[in-house]
């Protein structure tokens, strides 16, 4: 049986193909964890940069009661298959690190997250 998540995920895929992504685009895709202690978000951190992933963790969230780790992956493929495969490890990680995987984003066109903080 498929998650709610796991669905979603699907129709986010196609609702990227009616904007115009075409199939098999290789793109960077931004990512969003919850870690409930510092411990867990730097492990998780370090675990997301051995990926070759730009990653970012602090502690601003709500009360500081929690730590966002958020970063952008290397170009992965954004058909159904690779893409649901990089979605399953981003969820194990996630459980692995005792952490949440909260969701993921992209943008339409060229954006390079990697070129933009080599600018700064």
């Amino acid at each position: 049986m498929m998650s709610d998540k796991h669905e979603a995920s699907k129709k986010v895929l196609e609702i990227l193909k009616d904007f115009g992504m075409k199939e098999g685009e290789l793109k960077h895709v931004e990512f969003f964890f919850y870690a409930g202690n510092e411990n867990d978000a730097s492990n998780l951190a370090i675990e997301l940069s051995k990926l070759g992933y730009l990653v970012k963790s602090d502690n601003s969230v709500g009360e500081n009661t929690k730590w966002c780790i958020t970063g952008w992956t290397t170009k992965i493929n954004m058909e159904e298959e690779p893409f649901m495969k990089w979605y399953e490890a981003m969820s194990l990680l996630a459980e692995e690190s005792n952490c949440e995987f909260d969701g993921y984003g992209t943008f339409d066109g060229e954006f390079d997250p990697f070129e933009a903080t080599n600018q700064e």
